[in-house]
């Protein structure tokens, strides 16, 4: 409880924030309802995890993307015996 429970200052939090604003969200009659039945992962945009932003306007914060993706590719062609 000294690290969790409340957004404090101080202490652990995981936090995702959805923008909803996209045409394909509107309208919204109950955001509740929004978020379970039809927001997907696209629409995450700020991630937190132990207090630490991980996603920022959907940007990676701690990795480079170019990189991932590159790593990414080069498995996938392995793995399907395409590799160079």
């Amino acid at each position: 409880q000294a690290e969790t429970g409340s957004l404090e200052l101080g202490k652990a939090a995981d936090m995702v924030a959805f923008d909803l604003s996209r045409l394909a969200q509107q309208p919204i009659y109950d955001p509740v309802s929004q978020l379970i039945y039809a927001t997907g992962r696209d629409c995450v945009s700020h991630v937190w995890v132990a207090g630490k932003q991980l996603l920022d306007n959907g940007r990676l914060t701690r990795m480079d993307e170019h990189a991932l993706r590159d790593t990414a590719i080069a498995w996938g062609q392995r793995i399907s015996g395409k590799a160079e």
